[in-house]
């Protein structure tokens, strides 16, 4: 029928046991962080009400993704990705651990929540690159597409649902019950990654190195197509949203309810 042809295919999910766990984790896991991104704003803008502070905690994010994103590229081409994998989803459950911990304690440092940020975004930044290659090793070409479908879908499905569930257990229980719910979520993504088959490097095995890392800036330079889809994306990621605006509004027009801030287009919005 032809509507069926206009829903997202789930075959993937059913023929590949492993990517269906990979699949299900990350999404558990991408839910957490998106509430967690929202608590992290929220917390700063309560302990600062300062529209300018909060728009730190996004400088504390891009700097490390920005130093370390080429680093985990490399990374990736000298060791076993499965492996790597696990171990950057270890070191982010210990900083959503250490968030939780933070807000159980009281101390209400925002400098502490800055070097938290800065750390968890530093292992995404490396963890990026390796994670996705998976999909191709993990499924046939024919469904590859599909699969990359769904990690849309995924993903932004947490983008808009996860803020909202934050702000709605923010506003009921407060920003450690936030917290603990994605350190959670990391249960699900270890399971996930844990079962994925080895996926030793392909190829020659290269050690992380500055030339390499020179030769992937090469290649950006000299592909006008991938260095234009580069400076869209840093466009729309640097210039599409205020988002360090949100709070400052939400508290002049609608009661600074954390559930209002969690609603806002920033949390709603939808792949363009």
């Amino acid at each position: 029928m032809t509507w069926r042809r206009l829903m997202i295919d789930t075959t993937p999910l059913r023929e590949a046991p492993a990517f269906r766990r990979l699949w299900i984790g990350s999404t558990l896991s991408s839910f957490g962080s998106q509430m967690t991104s929202f608590t992290v704003a929220f917390q700063v803008w309560t302990l600062t009400e300062s529209p300018l502070a909060v728009g730190a905690v996004g400088l504390a994010v891009a700097g490390p993704a920005i130093l370390f994103g080429l680093l985990g590229g490399a990374i990736a081409d000298s060791m076993d990705r499965r492996r790597l994998a696990l171990v950057a989803c270890v070191a982010q459950a210990v900083v959503a651990a250490a968030l939780a911990g933070q807000a159980i304690a009281g101390l209400e440092q925002v400098w502490l929540l800055y070097v938290l940020v800065a750390a968890g975004a530093t292992v995404n930044a490396v963890s990026g690159p390796v994670r996705r290659t998976f999909l191709p090793r993990l499924l046939d070409p024919r469904l590859v597409p599909a699969g990359a479908a769904l990690n849309m879908l995924a993903m932004h499905a947490s983008l808009t649902t996860g803020p909202m569930v934050a702000g709605a257990l923010v506003a009921g229980w407060g920003i450690t019950v936030a917290y603990l719910v994605d350190l959670l979520t990391f249960v699900g993504a270890f399971h996930g990654l844990f079962r994925l088959p080895p996926m030793p490097p392909e190829g020659e095995t290269r050690r992380p190195s500055l030339r390499a890392i020179g030769e992937g800036l090469t290649f950006i330079r000299r592909s006008r197509v991938i260095s234009g889809a580069f400076l869209t994306d840093i466009n729309a990621t640097l210039l599409g949203m205020p988002f360090a605006l949100f709070p400052a509004i939400n508290a002049a027009h609608f009661g600074a309810a954390p559930g209002h801030w969690a609603c806002s287009p920033r949390h709603r919005r939808s792949a363009v």
